[in-house]
């Protein structure tokens, strides 16, 4: 799928159908995401998620109100 497949499979699925939405990736493929994406949360490969990745998921939740 090319350059960023897995960030560019996602604009384009949210581009159809929710465009204004607000998202977040838990991926532990960098390679398939611009560099400083901050839409993802990036998680090592070797050790999955882990307590970093859940603050970080859980303050964006937060962040986003009622």
């Amino acid at each position: 799928m090319g350059r960023w497949s897995r960030f560019t499979e996602i604009k384009n699925y949210i581009s159809k159908n929710s465009p204004q939405t607000n998202w977040r990736a838990l991926d532990d493929s960098i390679k398939d995401f611009p560099i400083d994406c901050p839409e993802l949360i990036h998680c090592d490969p070797y050790e999955g998620i882990t307590e970093k990745e859940i603050i970080l998921l859980s303050n964006w939740i937060g962040s986003r109100g009622p």
